[in-house]
């Protein structure tokens, strides 16, 4: 197991491997775990209560909380400064009591931005400072606990909009630059467009989208996904933001390529809601691509085209896989274009500080060497940090190096040092085994039998009981 990976990453990939050996076990259980989906309230000790629904479709359960999270955000960021925990829980039951019967998201967050503001709360068009200059200390200290990144954001700040030409870093999510991307601690959040939180992402192999094996997806905050399920969340999710991650042999991060084709399928209705959109990272070997046959793929035909059209074309031209921008001013600027950011992200997969799970989505892009010290903007100089982490690199002391692109060296205030390797893309799974579990179960006579007299066997074997002695007369 790679160094730095803790219990619940391990508990990841012993799921992705189960899945990987039997799908059809795997399927099976899904299917009967769903029969019993439920919600149930039940009350604490301490005078609250809890509602929880249990055995959820996962991907109807990830948008479901995802726009929990969404307007959870946006309400926070109209000037309601309660935790950020808190609000969501308050959303929660606003949305389900009846306060939202009716009413869309924009009304919604109206409805609970004038319900939640206190009283003293300043309005929208706030006074001008006194003397001692605005607050921008940023949320209060039990805020978005280690989620959110520096002065206060909440969650998710990915572009919710794709680029108009994927080939180009100038599109529609790369219009507004300052707006994309918290290269260092010290800036002001930028006001948000739209709810660009609560994004929901799936990864699978696009073998596995194609049907051509059932090998398990990943949906980041959840875990693994059985094959079915990560086939009807792309299906489902056609608005999102496509993307073909190309690895190498090993599953290491070559190019990242935009499409705007999609396969046939129905649309979700969205009636009005405005949550982020999603990300649907397809991955796939370079040589696989190439290898593959649109035409066996009819309702991928477009799609598996343009991909391998686009990658002819970037190979040719000789490009970085990164499709940095090679300019001084790309080099120089503090934030990093659409482009270099999502490229970025998808490498580290995750917050790149020691034993830390938090989806990329969710972090900052910090420059390693800080920009102020002439740090550039690239990508051999950028990485993803939660907000904990990233306090951590420029207030506690802690020192963070990047001595090969996505290979991340840190040193604490003792002088200790943690590797974070680069991230693969795809980690290896096992194919399928030949026996499914309902004929192994049949099978007994395949198990190797412990011998009569192993000390196993005798220390699990009963023990005679005593007689109990006999009363003195």
């Amino acid at each position: 197991m790679p160094r730095g990976w803790r219990w619940l990453a391990l508990i990841e990939r012993i799921q992705e491997v189960a899945i990987a050996l039997d799908p059809g076990w795997a399927a099976r259980r899904e299917a009967r775990a769903r029969s019993h989906a439920r919600v149930v309230g039940s009350a604490n000790p301490s005078g609250t209560a809890s509602v929880s629904g249990y055995d959820l479709p996962l991907d109807e359960a990830g948008v479901a909380l995802s726009r929990v999270e969404a307007i959870a955000a946006e309400v926070r960021r109209r000037g309601v400064r309660i935790p950020i925990a808190r609000l969501r829980a308050t959303v929660y039951l606003r949305l389900l009591d009846g306060f939202s019967a009716g009413l869309d998201d924009d009304a919604v967050i109206r409805a609970l931005v004038e319900a939640l503001r206190e009283p003293d709360a300043p309005s929208d068009n706030p006074p001008e400072p006194g003397p001692t200059g605005p607050d921008d200390s940023g949320p209060d200290d039990d805020g978005p606990d280690q989620v959110g990144g520096p002065a206060g954001r909440d969650d998710d700040r990915a572009p919710d909009t794709a680029d108009p030409d994927p080939d180009r870093g100038d599109g529609a999510a790369d219009a507004d630059p300052d707006t994309e991307v918290d290269a260092d601690l010290d800036t002001e959040a930028p006001p948000t467009r739209g709810l660009r939180q609560g994004t929901v992402e799936v990864r699978l192999r696009l073998s596995t989208a194609l049907g051509l094996d059932d090998l398990p997806a990943r949906v980041p905050g959840w875990g693994a996904a059985l094959a079915g399920t990560a086939r009807r969340m792309l299906l489902s999710d056609r608005d999102a933001e496509w993307r073909i991650v190309l690895t190498d042999d090993d599953g290491y991060l070559l190019h990242v390529i935009l499409t705007r084709h999609r396969p046939p399928g129905p649309r979700r209705a969205r009636r009005g809601a405005r949550t982020g959109r999603g990300i649907v990272e397809l991955q796939v070997p370079r040589t696989l691509l190439a290898a593959l046959n649109p035409a066996e793929h009819p309702p991928w035909a477009a799609l598996l085209a343009d991909a391998q059209d686009r990658l002819r074309t970037r190979l040719g031209n000789g490009s970085s896989p990164e499709h940095a921008p090679e300019t001084a001013d790309a080099a120089t600027r503090r934030r990093a274009r659409a482009e270099l950011d999502r490229w970025v992200r998808t490498r580290d997969r995750h917050c790149v500080g020691v034993n830390c799970r938090l989806r990329a989505q969710r972090c900052d892009l910090d420059h390693t060497l800080d920009w102020d010290r002439r740090g550039p903007t690239r990508s051999t100089n950028l990485g993803a940090l939660c907000g904990h982490h990233h306090r951590a690199k420029h207030h506690a002391g802690w020192r963070l190096r990047q001595p090969e692109p996505g290979t991340f060296l840190w040193t604490s205030r003792t002088r200790t040092t943690y590797l974070q390797p680069a991230r693969r893309i795809t980690e290896p799974l096992p194919a399928p085994s030949s026996i499914s579990g309902s004929a192994r179960r049949r099978a007994p006579a395949d198990r190797t039998e412990a011998p009569l007299d192993s000390p196993h066997v005798r220390s699990l074997s009963p023990r005679p009981r005593r007689a109990p002695p006999r009363p003195a007369r």
